[in-house]
């Protein structure tokens, strides 16, 4: 940095985390140095909808992409994932394996529901308590996790053979 200018501009973009470590003491230098600071909000209803339904078309859902999720599941997939895109993709992405799996052409909000609560997503409810749902995984293997435990209990189902679905540490 000269009197007349700085010589370098950064652009920090993170989750919300980095506010926590800017906002920390040992950065004051740091902090006093950012010009700008913006915090982007969730998405809410018809944005949400919009985000699903633009997804699905990038998918090549084509002309199916309004009667995958039905109007109820979309509310539940908005009030669980609080419009955040990244809790959207995954609540969505198992919402569909589950869906396969049980043979169904619409999304309905039980389905939703019920991968939220796999997910530790609903509001009050403790899902540390429950082996079978307490992963200690991060988001994305936690996906992983769901998707192939939704997908062997289907296939097991129609084989009639227990599925052995093994938690990983």
């Amino acid at each position: 940095e000269t009197p007349r200018q700085k010589l370098l501009q950064i652009i920090l973009s993170g989750q919300p985390e980095l506010d926590q470590i800017i906002d920390s003491p040992d950065m004051p230098q740091l902090k006093q140095r950012i010009a700008l600071r913006c915090r982007l909000q969730g998405l809410q209803g018809a944005e949400v909808e919009a985000y699903i339904l633009r997804r699905l078309e990038l998918a090549s859902s084509n002309s199916h992409a309004p009667t995958i999720f039905s109007k109820a599941a979309m509310t539940a997939i908005e009030r669980y994932s609080q419009g955040i895109p990244r809790l959207v993709n995954t609540i969505c992405e198992n919402a569909l394996a589950l869906g396969y799996a049980n043979q169904l052409e619409t999304i309905n909000a039980s389905i939703v529901e019920e991968v939220a609560s796999q997910f530790g997503f609903c509001p009050g409810e403790d899902t540390t308590s429950d082996p079978e749902r307490n992963y200690q995984l991060g988001e994305a293997e936690r996906a992983g996790v769901f998707s192939a435990r939704t997908v062997a209990q289907a296939l097991s189902a129609e084989r009639k053979t227990p599925a052995r679905v093994v938690n990983m540490p």
